[in-house]
């Protein structure tokens, strides 16, 4: 009982003997915004709730200013794509427009901010820069401009255009604040086709931190990092810049979507972090200890919700860009933003379910339905099975019980742009071997749990797996579907259509590179010829391209309608239809039946770990006897 209760007891004396210091500084803070402009309906622990928008963020900004006095506001990345708003990105720049009325002092970029291409994101930087003459500063500190070349310099001309920077020094007050950015090793992973190259992390931000020291003195140093945090504390990108870099007082950790209920505490760095959406408003107030750093004084994760009052001004503001969205994007659909596509009474799954669950979902189903029905009829297909993919990581929002607009079915598959520079990824018709198809129910089966948003949704594809089995050798079973509903078997040697978004189609085409030539998939043409290129795969209607989420809606909208002429959700996505099974037994028969050439590697590689082992006990024992004789 004392060795649990003096820490504490001695905290208590900190933070007392801190707060007589009379220094005291509120930062609050937001990251992965992902274009939630609009407060919006989201499933909770399987309740309904409205919560986020701007407006609401903007009135709990104004309250927290006049109970604090001195407030730094700043962003932690990905402050786009997600809503309809971003297809006003490169023209109107709504986001980051807002989030200088909205009193921001520095935003950073995440890596959705550069799935618009090089010249989305300078034409954004420099909208952004025209509309406010007053803008919160865009801190990155580890761009390469002179490796990243001719693209890159696209984009260094909106950043510059804008007033981007590695660093900046900020005053609240008496207190000299210098807020820098990182971009993270993973979030650079995740840019397909990246203009720009990222140096170092942990060394960009030590070099950064020396340079801010040197020259500015200040009081307080902020990280803005799109790198994020991670369950396992060697892969948690920045547990370890703060580890690496002494000198950094607080982290506001984006990328990773990740709530910290508590701040991460790693040497004298806090690491904050408030989720996504803007779903929270972070709060993180810190007053100056006897050594001269800084301590936690109060840390809150403040719910943006339906009890927090809308600011006026910054609502008629968001209202004259919802207005442009019909115009300027929706208006070459035929649609209107909140047009009623569909009625739905299914409980389908929490969005986060789909990060947190491996297995088969109702969300799952009715997406990848979509994509194999809209991308049958665009691309003539007359092949008896379509399959078609839907990867976890793509799908952001869910549905939930009502009236389903277009504005939530775009929001529910919302990412990336396509060849017509239009945002929305385009589904795309690729081919793949029957053998390449059971690699992808693998690759489901073996790695969802490691790597979240790996899991896949399949229509017109079934598969079984014993997650007890061998790593790479876990799925038992597969088998195909046919548009009559009947299961066929899988043909190694056959060539299968398979309907994905583009985005994923080009991740297909890198699984070989990632694993240094052990799994390879090969998206190719219908005569079997490798895609040099997946934008030549894409599905057109009459020269348009075929998005992804406008699939959902045209899927959505071929369903019965009831008296009103509006779709109905069948009933059959009332329930699963056991697309993937997982078979968790512990007989010895299930777990070594059926071994695949992976597991004849993977035992091969251990039998040679093993009988090196043996090798070198043999000869150790050998040398021993031979010294004991001497």
């Amino acid at each position: 009982m004392a060795a649990a209760i003096m820490p504490v007891m001695f905290a208590g004396n900190q933070r007392i003997k801190a707060a007589d210091t009379g220094e005291k500084i509120t930062i609050a803070f937001t990251h992965d915004l992902h274009s939630h402009i609009e407060a919006f309906e989201t499933l909770e622990d399987g309740n309904r709730n409205l919560t986020g928008g701007f407006s609401r963020i903007a009135a709990q900004i104004k309250s927290l200013k006049k109970e604090k006095g001195q407030v730094l506001v700043v962003d932690g990345g990905d402050y786009s794509m997600g809503t309809l708003y971003q297809s006003l990105y490169a023209t109107d720049s709504a986001e980051l427009s807002l989030l200088a009325d909205l009193g921001y002092d520095a935003v950073t970029l995440g890596n959705h901010e550069l799935d618009y291409g090089e010249d989305g994101l300078a034409e954004s930087l420099k909208a952004a820069a025209k509309k406010n003459s007053v803008h919160p500063v865009m801190v990155v500190s580890n761009i390469n401009w002179e490796k990243s070349g001719g693209r890159g310099t696209v984009i260094k001309e909106g950043f510059d255009a804008y007033g981007g920077k590695a660093y900046e020094v900020i005053t609240k007050g008496n207190i000299k604040i210098a807020v820098f950015g990182i971009f993270g090793k993973d979030s650079a992973s995740c840019v397909n086709d990246s203009p720009l190259v990222f140096d170092d992390c942990v060394e960009s931000a030590k070099a950064v931190v020396r340079e801010i020291k040197a020259k500015e003195s200040p009081d307080l140093i902020v990280c803005l990092s799109h790198s994020g945090t991670a369950a396992d504390t060697s892969k948690s990108e920045d547990e370890l810049l703060a580890d690496k870099v002494p000198g950094i007082d607080v982290i506001i950790s984006g990328h990773t979507h990740t709530t910290l209920s508590e701040p991460i505490k790693v040497n004298d760095t806090y690491i904050a972090g408030c989720g996504c959406y803007g779903m929270q408003l972070g709060q993180i107030t810190l007053v100056k200890n006897a050594r001269g750093r800084w301590s936690v004084d109060e840390y809150k994760l403040i719910p943006i919700n339906a009890s927090v009052d809308e600011d006026t001004d910054i609502k008629e503001k968001v209202e004259q860009y919802t207005s442009l969205i019909d115009d300027k994007y929706l208006k070459s659909f035929g649609l209107t933003k909140n047009q009623v596509i569909a009625r739905n009474g299914v409980e389908f799954e929490d969005a986060e379910e789909v990060y947190t669950r491996h297995c088969e979902l109702k969300l799952g189903n009715i997406m990848s339905d979509a994509f194999a029905a809209i991308g049958r009829k665009y691309a003539k297909l007359a092949d008896d099975v379509v399959i078609g993919i839907v990867p976890a990581g793509y799908i952001r929002e869910t549905y939930v019980k009502g009236d389903i607009t277009v504005d939530d079915i775009f929001n529910s598959y919302s990412l990336g742009i396509g060849a017509d520079k239009t945002v929305g990824y385009p589904l795309v018709c690729a081919y793949l071997t029957g053998s390449e198809l059971k690699l992808a129910a693998e690759v489901d089966a073996s790695l969802s749990d490691v790597i979240s948003g790996v899991s896949l949704f399949t229509s017109g594809m079934k598969f079984s797996f014993n997650e007890n089995r061998l790593i790479l050798n876990k799925v038992t079973d597969v088998c195909l579907v046919d548009e009559s509903g009947q299961e066929v078997m899988v043909d190694n040697d056959k060539l299968y259509p398979v309907i994905v978004d583009l985005g994923t189609a080009q991740s297909l085409g890198r699984i070989k590179s990632t694993s240094f030539g052990l799994l390879s998939v090969v998206p190719k043409d219908k005569n079997g010829r490798p895609l040099a290129s997946m934008e030549a795969a894409i599905i057109y209607d009459g020269g348009k391209e075929v998005k992804a989420w406008d699939a959902i809606r045209q899927y959505m909208q071929s369903f019965d309608n009831d008296a009103d002429g509006i779709g109905q959700i069948p009933e059959k996505y009332m329930e699963t239809e056991g697309r993937k099974n997982n078979n968790t037994n512990l007989k010895l028969w299930d777990l070594v039946r059926s071994p695949n050439k992976y597991a004849a590697m993977i035992l091969g590689a251990a039998v040679a770990v093993i009988a090196a082992a043996a090798g070198i006990i043999t000869a150790i024992v050998k040398l021993v006897g031979k010294r004991k004789k001497k």
